[in-house]
């Protein structure tokens, strides 16, 4: 596989290293933070959530609050493309994120963004951070499975936090 800056098909594109800091940089909340041109904090959550769970989009925007195990530390994805339940630990980063995010209601989406608002959110985000070549929210799943097989994490157990069916299936 190769990063999103050369001609590669989108199936196997991810996001290089630089472009993941780029993604952390226009996330940042704190007040040394740059200044980014249509910088929304709610859904740069979203994005990092993404980067962090290698989670499908859907699967994300259909996460209620009642998803989320507070006394277990838990959060699991319902509804998945493989149809079993995925639960993954909710800690560091990604329970700061859900944190922030986490609404009133048990029965309120997590992340409450429609199709058509989530796309245009996605658009003004893309084109405030400039980068060469076109990515979409699948590409932040694939650099999920990209960078934790660059460090090393056991390809059986990747494809695990993804939530691949089993092989044979």
């Amino acid at each position: 596989m190769s990063g999103l800056s050369g001609a590669i098909p989108s199936k196997t594109s991810y996001l290089s290293a630089h472009e993941i800091a780029s993604i952390i940089d226009f996330g940042r909340r704190d007040s040394e933070a740059n200044p980014y041109k249509n910088k929304d904090d709610d859904f740069s959550d979203l994005i990092m959530f993404y980067l962090l769970t290698g989670c499908r989009k859907n699967e994300a925007l259909r996460l209620k609050a009642s998803d989320h195990n507070f006394p277990d530390g838990t959060l699991t994805f319902r509804d998945t493309k493989s149809g079993r339940d995925h639960t993954i630990p909710c800690t560091g980063f990604i329970e700061q994120i859900i944190n922030r995010q986490l609404p009133s209601s048990v029965n309120a989406r997590i992340f409450p963004y429609s199709e058509s608002s989530y796309r245009t959110k996605l658009n003004k985000m893309r084109n405030s951070l400039g980068f060469k070549k076109h990515w979409t929210t699948h590409d932040l799943r694939r650099t999920f499975s990209e960078h934790c097989q660059l460090i090393g994490v056991d390809i059986h157990l990747i494809a695990s936090c993804l939530n691949h069916a089993p092989a044979g299936v």
